[in-house]
């Protein structure tokens, strides 16, 4: 499958540049496809995020390097993008549980993150139905969060975010300001709008399709630009079903069809009055 190929060519190019300034934008280009398509396949099919992935190598080879070379914990630091000794150290036992200088112990343990490698596996054994829309340009408005995959934040992050927002009455004020002859018929949102510079961190928005004049001030606004989407219905108690769709979305769904991600917001859509269903909305362009 050339998902597999391409995923372990771009695996293979970390590896080989990793005392480079390399970033999820590099590599996507290297491997052909949209930087935000392959930061969600990554995670999606290793279970951590590119850049985690990349702290993780240069932290066991630093490990290495600390037990086997004269060098100073500074120079191995700076040698794996590190700015000083003390955020070296902060980072290396974290990961280790021990710190640098005590790493050159006798009889010490040490985490080792060997390089992923992907191989040809049969997935799949139920099948994922879905649909092919073209929407035009929107508007959606509501309040925003900062979150992030790394360390899966995001799957207790969100949903306690949309708790809050049923408990705090937002909820019921989005409805009303739903516009209800739109594309999504009044229907509330729940909106990764992009990621931010650390490439690790994304907006989520709560919100609802609204036009320009019925706008709250309080809320924040992102434009959705028009595009073509896959459709997908997620059925069952949130978010669990929500959480298995969308990984099937990324970890099957893209990797046995022709299309990926394009560079824009993709959403849930959920009927007012109901959270255990909801309409999965990801915008999609044909590989190249």
């Amino acid at each position: 499958m050339d998902w597999i190929k391409r995923m372990q060519t771009a695996l293979e190019f970390i590896e080989e540049n990793i005392l480079d300034d390399i970033d999820s934008m590099i590599v996507a280009d290297k491997i052909d496809t949209t930087q935000f398509h392959f930061q969600r396949m990554f995670h999606a099919v290793t279970g951590v995020t590119f850049g985690e992935y990349v702290r993780r190598r240069r932290l066991t080879l630093a490990a290495q390097e600390i037990m086997s070379s004269g060098a100073t914990i500074l120079e191995i630091a700076l040698k794996y993008h590190y700015e000083s000794h003390a955020a070296f150290t902060k980072a290396f036992t974290k990961l280790h549980n021990i710190t640098p200088v005590n790493a050159r112990e006798a009889g010490v343990k040490i985490q080792a993150y060997p390089p992923i490698a992907f191989q040809m596996s049969i997935t799949g054994d139920k099948k994922m139905e879905y649909k092919i829309k073209d929407l035009r340009q929107m508007k959606f408005a509501g309040r925003i969060i900062r979150t992030t995959s790394l360390n899966e934040e995001n799957l207790e992050s969100i949903p306690a975010f949309w708790k809050e927002s049923i408990k705090n009455g937002f909820i019921g004020e989005a409805a009303g300001a739903a516009d209800k002859i739109g594309q999504l018929n009044g229907a509330l949102v729940g909106a990764c709008t992009g990621y931010l510079e650390d490439e690790e961190h994304y907006e989520y928005m709560i919100g609802v399709e609204c036009s320009l004049q019925d706008i709250p001030e309080t809320f924040d606004v992102r434009t959705i630009p028009a595009g073509t989407y896959a459709v997908f219905n997620a059925d069952g108690p949130a978010p669990d079903a929500i959480q298995s769709t969308w990984k099937r979305i990324f970890a099957e769904w893209f990797p046995a069809t022709k299309y990926q991600h394009a560079q824009a917001p993709d959403f849930e859509a959920y009927p007012q009055g109901t959270m255990d269903r909801c309409d999965i909305y990801i915008p999609i362009v044909i590989e190249k």
